[in-house]
C-alpha cells in the first residue's frame, strides 16, 4: 500500500457537494507519471488551497470559486490506479497557462475533516510556513509522514 497526498482546488461556487468525483486524484497531461505506482487500496490526503487561478473560455473567465480551506479536507482510499479521460478538455488561466486534466483516478471518501496548513508542515519537516508545494498535484508520503498527518487530522 502506498499513502499520498493530493491537492485540490477549491470548489466552484455552482459545484455540488455531492459531486462523486470530488475528491478523486486528477493528474495533468505532462504529470501521469507522478502517479504511476497509485493503485486501488491506497490512502490519500486531500488538500484544498486557499484559491485557484481563474479560467478563460472565449476569452471570458469563467466561474467563480468559493474561498478554499487551506488544509486537508478528507481521507480518501482509490479504488483505481490512474486513468485517462479522453474527454478531457485543455482549460487557459489568467496566469497564461493552458493545462489539460486528462488522469484521474477514483476515489472513495473515508474521513472528511480539517488539518491546517501550518500542522501539515510542521509534521512534513517544511521550513517555510506559508506554502505547501505539491508538484503535479500529487505527492507520495512515507508511511511515517501518513502515519503523523492522520494522527493530527483525526485530532482536529
Amino acid at each position: 500500500m502506498n499513502y499520498w497526498l493530493t491537492l485540490h482546488w477549491p470548489p466552484y461556487v455552482d459545484e455540488s457537494e455531492d459531486a462523486n468525483w470530488r475528491y478523486w486524484v486528477f493528474l495533468a497531461e505532462g504529470y501521469q507519471q507522478i502517479g504511476r505506482d497509485l493503485q486501488s487500496g491506497d490512502r490519500v490526503f486531500v488538500y484544498e488551497t486557499l484559491s485557484a487561478p481563474r479560467v478563460r473560455r472565449g476569452g471570458q473567465f469563467v466561474g467563480i470559486r468559493r474561498r478554499g480551506r487551506q488544509g486537508i479536507v478528507a481521507l480518501v482510499r482509490a479504488v483505481s490506479t490512474i486513468e485517462p479521460d479522453p474527454d478531457a478538455e485543455p482549460e487557459i488561466y489568467d496566469d497564461g497557462r493552458e493545462l489539460c486534466w486528462r488522469f484521474h483516478a477514483k476515489t472513495q471518501l473515508e474521513q472528511e475533516g480539517f488539518l491546517p496548513l501550518q500542522e501539515i508542515r510542521r509534521v512534513l519537516g517544511y521550513k517555510d510556513q506559508y506554502y505547501l508545494r505539491i508538484r503535479g498535484g500529487l505527492r507520495k508520503l512515507t508511511k511515517a509522514q501518513f502515519d503523523g498527518l492522520l494522527h493530527q487530522f483525526r485530532l482536529a
